[in-house]
């Protein structure tokens, strides 16, 4: 009897690992990136997106533009400006097939600079 509530405890508790641990992933993400002042046309025109172009964003602890393909719900990018936004991440829990299961929204935008942002990679 003692060995069998000891081995449904331990079943509980692994159970209740792995549900905290879902529940930790599916979570939202908020971070900071700057936004760079100008965007890069997509190559693939047959790519199902609502942008038809990709940002170029600094993220909080990165020196480096990366390529950021995805819309940010509610950011009104205007092109010449450089921005630091606060945005969310949510992973969507059932996405269609062609889907992007990440979706981005603005938080707040910190700043916007007219300005060239620097060391931008080579539009090809």
């Amino acid at each position: 009897m003692y060995a069998m509530k000891n081995f449904i405890l331990t079943v509980i508790f692994i159970f209740s690992l792995s549900a905290l641990g879902c529940t930790q992933e599916d979570s939202d993400k908020i971070f900071t990136v700057t936004v760079a002042s100008s965007v890069q046309e997509r190559e693939n025109e047959n790519e199902s997106t609502s942008v038809p172009f990709v940002y170029y964003v600094k993220f909080e602890d990165s020196m480096d533009w990366e390529m950021f393909p995805h819309y940010i719900g509610g950011f009104e990018y205007e092109e010449g400006y450089e921005y630091r936004i606060k945005m969310k991440q949510t992973r969507l829990k059932n996405p269609a097939q062609d889907q992007d299961p990440l979706e981005y929204t603005l938080l707040e935008i910190l700043t916007k600079t007219q300005k060239d942002s620097e060391g931008l990679p080579l539009h090809s």
